[in-house]
């Protein structure tokens, strides 16, 4: 490609006088680098990365004040790459730099595991100082890190003349056409001319080109010029090959300390690949070898050699260590003779440094009396912020133009900023300002705020309306993606702010942003949660925390002045306890746990004991451990109502399978806020109601074995002591120490008392709602579930008790798989519960529920592994297990999810050989479990080995030889098969001596009798025995039941008659090699098949 004089003249290549040849070959290398980089990874951006070559090397080596010794050095200088995608253009750096990288993490680029994932990530690749990707976050959080040095300044150093400050440093940033078309930007970019914050240099790689190939086609605006209304300094470089320069830009720049400087750098994209640079597809695709090629030769590179660095290169770039330490060692000196003459400040400084409070923080905080006329959360919040402002002089904050509704104001503080900027009500300070002012840019404000935060030395506040965090939300999600320590206050937190009507009345928002991991939702019920909700936000580790609080007065509730300083750090807690054992919860948040309260005090007039729990944060309910949100809401205890004025989306969770939900599944309206709360269904006569609902669709407790008032379980201590004692010795619980009493006289009780667990082959909504499992729990010795995708394709295409929560993740943009696998996953959680005591009593052998694993995945270790992970991850809970197929690539991912400590049901096995396979896996996770520290006696496993579908291929192929002793062997081989696994199950467990760890018992799967002619039972009967699982549907139960009884244990010592049989099948002509092979196939299939039609009837039913 030839080009033009116009793109002729960006490329023109000029030195400073110290520049040597070797730093043109260290340009030239990172251009090839970069491109090899994307080539040999597949997919990437290589364009930017050639074409900023120049600028990037000139920073790194030559301007930057940094050293790769030590990336998190105070004095450094801050570098932003805010054109994320382009992540070559600061990994090859910080490996030519000496950070840290080496060539081989170049190669791997996009891994992984890798070191240089596609976008760089804060707190994951040494020298990297923010997340971006994201276009436009990394330009708009630079300016946030800028006020954060002029305020660190202000701090710790503000007499020292200019420049002369250890704490004296830039930020530079590297932004792309898309960074300035990003609104983001215009919103922080404005604020940052008003600022005057001249210690911010900006270059903007003005290319002309993005995915879409030409700019023009959308972007037409002179950027200089509005970068100049904005109140910077705007510098042009015609050439980005002009180093010279871009030094004499940056040399400028640091000359005007009253504004920020935006320097225009004229590039082609992809310079100098011959046909590549200057088009769109160089910006987001692997250039190709044969063009890879053309360019190493153009740079008088070898075509054929990859990522090629010449040792005097690296060698001349590495020197940036020893420049960069003696730098580092002369600021240390300045910085020794400041920590003299300022031990305060220093110590200050060293607090900030540790992410440390000070000594006597908490003490003097507000408390207030119970009183039913109340304060609003966000005036609570306004006193707490002024006591928390004289104890932490780091702390500084504001809003977005809503400081008198979000009540941020730090009194008697000034605002931050040039004198200049001062107004009647506000006098501005440079270095000592605490109040902030964002102007209307929430989306600013909160990538700001990134940016103050990562710069480090201060805590940072900022408020609007909850409505608008909507606004802030990629910000947020970036801050929690980075673990910012941000703190943002939103007021007017739902309808109760009233007559603004349902543009500023949250509805969703707060479901929507309980779903950012990482990010602590926080939404105390009155003014002595408020205090707590600061107080422990405060204390818990970095991440962003937001505080939802009200317009609207709210009472100080009774109890919360002793309970809240406890409670509200653990997210969840019991503020009124019942007057007896409690037979309903009520949970609420914010302004709607005045109604629980009042609700229970009805409730237990009418003689319903009940427990209120107030919730302010489920973030941090779910950081605690097991037995203390157990404490909080018991899983005997399903009569449960929910009550916050927004979307009940977060509340299944708590609530299911036999909860209510008082919630606002709709927008709201303009009026006051009391008769909005009434229209609603915010009231105490409402909660009530549901709460009557409630009970009555929750089953009995004491109907449940091992749930109820029982002796043993009306004492926490002697439970949690006794589930120890039963932990300890897992290996010695049968299944008949789970069995009810009343039960023992039954079939399945004698089967359990062989030592077969009897788990059912089935789930649905429909079993779960109606009580249905928890009956066969109850009267039939059912002690665990099993599913596959066959049983959640019938389950969820029959019936309705799925239809509401189909219609509700319609209105979410969400595929059929994760609708299905939502769906799923909730109907596992609940029937984890309910068989919760079990599992309790079991020591964890029982009381199990399964989860199938992708089929279509089954050929894909990684796939396979990272889904269990997935999968436990979501249950969340003790007793559940995922279930693997043991195909080939299956078995190293259950090795590897035993390892990690996830249970695991091993499924599809058919043939004895591949059983011992399948037990070595088991070993060899348990083994590496071990080396892993974990602890053995929590890890539980089943291999699941199929029977009816032997008999069903076996005897079809009898048939077909059709001579009379071939016709005499149907039906035997599914048994025989099963207790020739048995066999080797003995053989392989009987010394199996890890401490702490259980022996994988066999599963018998697939129990239900096809043929008619053959016993209904025969499947359970035939293969009862110790330490063994049968898993059947609930006819075959039936049909056990209706025996009446069983023949013993029916597989010890069985192995050698079995041998026999199977002999004879082999002699009269069945290939089981054949037989496994097809089996194991169908079986795939028909799992795949199900999961496929069902995910696409789940798509026709989200439309």
């Amino acid at each position: 490609m030839s080009l033009s004089p116009k793109l002729k003249a960006k490329t023109i290549r000029r030195y400073p006088s110290d520049w040597s040849e070797t730093d043109t070959r260290a340009v030239d290398t990172v251009r090839l680098l970069a491109a090899d980089a994307v080539q040999n990874c597949g997919s990437g951006h290589p364009g930017t990365a050639m074409s900023l070559a120049p600028l990037a090397y000139t920073l790194y080596q030559r301007v930057l004040k940094h050293n790769p010794a030590d990336p998190q050095w105070a004095g450094r200088d801050r570098f932003v790459l805010s054109v994320g995608h382009s992540s070559l253009t600061q990994y090859i750096q910080l490996f030519l730099g000496g950070f840290g990288l080496e060539l081989d993490d170049l190669k791997q680029l996009r891994t992984w595991g890798s070191l240089t994932p596609g976008h760089p990530e804060y707190g994951h690749t040494n020298g990297v100082e923010i997340t971006t990707g994201p276009l436009g976050q990394g330009l708009a959080s630079s300016v946030g890190m800028a006020m954060a040095a002029r305020k660190e300044r202000g701090l710790f150093d503000p007499d020292a003349p200019a420049g002369q400050s250890p704490f004296d440093h830039y930020v530079y940033t590297i932004c792309s056409d898309g960074d300035v078309q990003e609104g983001v930007t215009a919103e922080a970019c404005s604020l940052a001319g008003t600022q005057q914050l001249g210690n911010l240099i900006v270059f903007w790689d003005d290319n002309n080109i993005s995915i879409e190939d030409d700019t023009d086609i959308a972007f037409s605006e002179s950027v200089a010029k509005r970068y100049e209304a904005y109140g910077w300094q705007v510098l042009e470089v015609g050439s980005g090959e002009d180093v010279a320069a871009l030094e004499q830009a940056v040399k400028l720049a640091k000359q005007d300390t009253l504004r920020p400087t935006f320097i225009r750098v004229q590039t082609v994209i992809a310079y100098p690949a011959p046909n590549a640079m200057n088009t769109g597809a160089s910006h987001g695709a692997a250039l190709g070898e044969e063009e890879i090629q053309a360019t190493k030769r153009f740079l008088g590179f070898d075509p054929d050699e990859h990522f090629y660095v010449d040792e005097k290169v690296l060698a001349h770039t590495r020197e940036l260590v020893s420049r960069g330490t003696k730098a580092q060692q002369e600021w240390q000196q300045r910085f020794d003779a400041w920590a003299e003459k300022n031990p305060e400040r220093k110590e200050l400084f060293d607090r900030m440094a540790a992410y440390e409070l000070p000594e006597n923080f908490g003490e003097d905080m507000p408390v207030w009396e119970a009183d039913s006329k109340g304060i609003a959360t966000r005036k609570a919040s306004a006193e707490v912020i002024q006591v928390l402002a004289a104890q932490l002089p780091e702390l500084w904050g504001g809003s977005a133009d809503l400081a008198g509704s979000n009540n941020t104001v730090i009194k008697g503080a000034p605002s931050f900023g040039p004198q200049s900027i001062s107004t009647d009500m506000w006098q501005a300070d440079p270095l000592h300002g605490r109040n902030l002012h964002f102007g209307i840019r929430e989306h600013g404000m909160a990538a700001i705020m990134n940016g103050i935060a990562l710069h480090g030395h201060t805590r940072v506040y900022g408020g609007t309306f909850l409505i608008f965090s909507e606004y802030m939300y990629p910000a947020v999600r970036l801050g929690a993606l980075m673990g910012t320590d941000t703190y943002y206050v939103w007021t007017h937190d739902s309808i109760g702010l009233g007559e603004d009507g349902p543009t500023h009345q949250p509805v969703e928002t707060l479901a929507a942003l309980r779903a950012i991991p990482n990010l602590a939702v926080i939404r105390p019920a009155d003014a002595n949660e408020t205090t707590q909700a600061w107080v422990s936000a405060m204390r818990k580790e970095k991440g962003p925390k937001g505080l939802a609080l009200t317009r609207q007065n709210v009472p100080v509730l009774e109890g919360t002045a002793e309970k809240a300083p406890v409670g509200v750090a653990k997210g969840a807690y019991v503020l009124v306890e019942a007057s007896a054992s409690p037979e309903l919860i009520l949970i609420a948040t914010g302004s709607e746990v005045h109604l629980a309260m009042a609700a229970a005090e009805r409730l237990e007039a009418e003689g319903t004991p009940t427990r209120v729990v107030s919730a302010p944060c489920l973030e941090w309910f779910e950081q605690q451990d097991e037995n203390y949100r157990e404490s909080v809401l018991p899983r005997e205890v399903t009569a449960r109502v929910s009550i916050e004025a927004g979307l009940a989306m977060p509340w299944h969770k708590y609530t299911a399978p036999f909860g209510r939900q008082i919630s606002l599944e709709h927008y709201g309206a303009s009026a006051p806020a009391e008769e909005l709360f009434a229209k609603f269904g915010f009231t105490v006569d409402n909660v009530v109601a549901e709460a009557k609902k409630a009970l009555e669709q929750a089953p009995t407790a004491s109907k449940v074995p091992g749930w109820g008032n029982t002796a043993e379980n009306n004492d926490d201590t002697s439970v949690s002591a006794d589930a120890a004692s039963i932990t300890a010795s897992a290996s010695s619980v049968t299944p008949a120490q789970a069995i009810d009493s009343a039960d023992a006289d039954t079939a399945l009780a004698e089967l359990a008392a062989v030592g077969t667990a009897t788990w059912l082959d089935d789930l649905s909504r429909e079993r779960i709602v109606s009580g249905n499992l928890k009956e066969l729990i109850e009267t039939k010795s059912v002690l665990g579930v099993t599913t596959n995708p066959s049983i959640f394709s019938a389950a969820m295409s029959k019936g309705d008790s799925y239809d509401a929560d189909i219609a509700r993740l319609a209105t979410r943009d969400i595929s059929a798989d994760e609708a299905v696998y939502e769906l799923a996953i909730s109907d596992v959680q609940n029937a984890c519960d309910i068989l919760s005591s079990v599992h309790q009593r079991t020591g964890g052998a029982d009381g199990r529920v399964s989860i199938e694993v992708d089929p279509r995945i089954s050929v894909d270790t990684d796939k396979t592994l990272q889904q269990a992970r997935d999968l436990w991850k979501r249950v969340d809970r003790n007793n559940a297990m995922i279930k693997i197929p043991a195909t080939p690539e299956g078995l190293p991912a259950i090795t590897a999810a035993l390892a990690e400590g996830i249970s695991v049901n091993v499924t599809l096995i058919f043939s004895v050989e591949w059983y011992r396979e399948v037990i070595q896996a088991y070993k060899e996770g348990i083994a590496q479990a071990r080396e892993n520290g974990l602890d053995l006696s929590k890890i539980h496993s089943v291999a699941s080995f199929f029977v009816s579908r032997i008999d069903t291929e076996v005897d079809k192929r009898l048939e077909q030889i059709g001579t009379e002793e071939a016709r005499n062997l149907r039906g035997q081989a599914g048994i025989a098969n099963a207790r020739r696994a048995y066999a080797l199950f003995i053989e392989e467990f009987q010394n199996f001596d890890v401490p702490g760890a259980h022996k994988q018992r066999p599963l018998w799967a697939s129990t239900g009798v096809k043929n008619p002619d053959y016993p209904a039972d025969m499947y359970v009967t035939e293969l009862a025995g110790p330490d063994t699982v049968n898993t059947m549907p609930e006819t075959t139960l039936e049909a056990v039941l209706n025996s009446g009884t069983i023949n013993g244990d029916t597989l010890t010592g069985a192995g050698d008659k079995a041998e026999a049989i199977f002999r004879k099948l082999e002699s009269a002509g069945i290939d089981f090699a054949d037989v496994y092979a097809k089996l194991e196939l169908e079986g795939i299939d028909k799992f795949v098949n199900a999961w496929e039609e069902l995910l696409e009837s789940m798509s026709q039913r989200l439309r």
